[in-house]
C-alpha cells in the first residue's frame, strides 16, 4: 500500500490521527482543507502548490494534538515531545523536506500509462543497506496499491508542481478548471501547470 505525493504533500501517519489529534478521525476528516486527501490507513497525504499553505496547514494540526517537530529540536529547551514526529513532508520534485525514518518514497510506473508518479508509505522495519547507497528503498510486498484522491488521473498529475503565490500572479494565466485543477499557462514558455482546486466540500473517507 502508498499514497500519492504531488507538488508539497503533508504526510500524516493514520494511527497518530487516531491517539493525539483532538477528536480522533472524524473530528481530521471534518476539518480537512480540501478533498484531496487520499489514505491507504497507515498514512494520509494531502496536497498542496505552495509552501506557505503547507506551513499554515501544519500548524492548525499541531494546534490539535499532531507533531510535526520536537521541541526540543526547534527551541533547544528541555523536551517534552513525543519520539517519533507524527508529520512529514514530501515534494514532487525533491523527496523529503527533513529526514523521516518511518517513510519510504519511490517514483514509479502507473499502470501502462508510463508517466511516472511519486509515491510513499510507512516502514518501519529493519532497513538493509542496498549498494553503494546508504540506504535503498525498503519495499514490504512483492505489489504496491497506490490510493490517490478523488477523481485523481496519471493525466492530470504530469503537470501538477509546486508553484507560489508570486509566479501565479506575475509569470501565470489562468486558462480554465478542469478535472479537479485549475489550469494555468505559462507565459514565457507555453507550458501548462495544475493547481489543485480546493473549493469544493471534501469528501468523507
Amino acid at each position: 500500500m502508498a499514497v500519492l505525493c504531488e507538488a508539497i504533500s503533508v504526510i500524516i501517519r493514520r494511527d497518530s490521527i487516531d491517539k493525539f489529534y483532538q477528536g480522533g478521525w472524524l473530528a481530521f476528516q471534518e476539518d480537512l482543507p480540501h478533498n484531496k486527501m487520499c489514505t491507504d490507513e497507515e498514512l494520509v497525504s494531502l496536497g498542496f502548490w505552495d509552501s506557505q499553505s503547507v506551513e499554515e496547514y501544519i500548524d492548525s494540526l499541531e494546534n490539535k494534538g499532531l507533531q510535526f517537530e520536537s521541541k526540543k529540536e526547534a527551541f533547544g529547551v528541555f523536551d517534552r515531545s513525543r519520539e517519533i514526529n507524527d508529520i512529514a513532508v514530501i515534494e514532487q520534485d525533491t523527496g523529503l523536506w527533513r529526514p523521516c525514518d518511518w517513510i519510504e518514497q519511490m517514483r514509479s510506473e502507473v499502470g501502462s500509462t508510463g508517466i511516472k508518479v511519486l509515491m510513499c508509505w510507512l516502514f518501519e522495519g529493519h532497513k538493509i543497506a542496498c549498494g553503494i547507497n546508504i540506504k535503498g528503498t525498503q519495499i514490504r510486498d512483492k505489489a504496491i496499491y497506490l490510493h490517490t484522491p478523488p477523481g485523481w488521473t496519471p493525466e492530470g498529475s504530469v503537470g501538477l508542481m509546486r508553484r507560489e503565490a508570486d509566479e501565479l500572479e506575475n509569470e501565470l494565466d489562468f486558462i480554465e478548471t478542469k478535472d479537479g485543477n485549475d489550469v494555468y499557462r505559462d507565459r514565457s514558455t507555453g507550458k501548462f501547470w495544475y493547481k489543485p482546486n480546493y473549493k469544493s466540500t471534501p469528501t468523507k473517507h
